[in-house]
């Protein structure tokens, strides 16, 4: 229990220097603000609530493009040996209020790893769904190839890049659009892809941390901000 108490603090404190533009009146990492609006964290076996499981991701690999890593606790962004590699990632935003305005997102990732020195990372918004269990660098799912093969996604980055040199967790700040429309269009949501700005680099590469990893507070979380 004070294992969880504190994992619990510290993911808290996580959340609050993401949001260090929040009102000090902020309740948390859940909860109301009548001037700032509500908090909510998706993040599997602990936010909304122990029994969600809101996150959904598995790492695509060029050099193995036909394998599916969905059981991985550990995934690689990058490039292996030639081999380049992307993390794909999806939140069920299904607990937000109907109707709720979007006014900020960001995911954390806790990066477990970081090999070949300093690197930019970016997401994108996916243009076509994935399953989690299915999927591969040639396949979204079962059924369908990528129209393109190593993932479907916009050309526009959902946030800004982030450097990566050190182990430990790091956030990206998501553009509210994007996530508004997921709110407003569930069907829409197809969730988003992390790769590495110079992912032709061999041997630069991060290890991130994924929703299967037994440490539940370095599962991937996405805190939005909504009223």
């Amino acid at each position: 229990m004070k294992n969880k108490i504190l994992t619990t603090v510290l993911m808290a404190a996580c959340v609050a220097a993401a949001f260090s533009s929040c009102s000090k009146s902020d309740a948390g990492p859940v909860g109301p603000d009548a001037a700032s609006g509500v908090i909510m964290i998706f993040q599997d076996g602990m936010y909304p609530n122990e029994t969600a499981n809101p996150c959904y991701d598995t790492v695509i690999e060029s050099g193995y493009p036909d394998s599916n890593y969905s059981l991985n606790t550990t995934g690689w962004v990058g490039n292996n040996s030639g081999s380049r590699q992307r993390l794909l990632l999806k939140f069920d935003l299904s607990m937000l209020p109907a109707g709720s305005e979007i006014l900020s997102a960001k995911v954390i990732l806790t990066v477990s790893a970081v090999n070949g020195g300093a690197g930019s990372y970016s997401m994108r918004k996916l243009t076509a769904a994935f399953g989690e269990s299915y999927a591969t660098w040639n396949t979204r799912d079962n059924t369908f190839s990528w129209t393109s093969a190593g993932g479907d996604f916009a050309a526009d980055k959902a946030g800004p890049s982030v450097s990566v040199a050190d182990e430990g967790a790091v956030t990206w700040a998501i553009n509210a659009p994007i996530v508004q429309s997921w709110a407003d269009n569930p069907a829409a949501n197809h969730g988003l892809i992390v790769s590495s700005d110079s992912e032709t680099v061999t041997g630069r590469e991060i290890g991130i941390n994924l929703s299967r990893n037994s440490e539940w507070y370095t599962r991937p979380m996405l805190v939005v901000k909504y009223r």
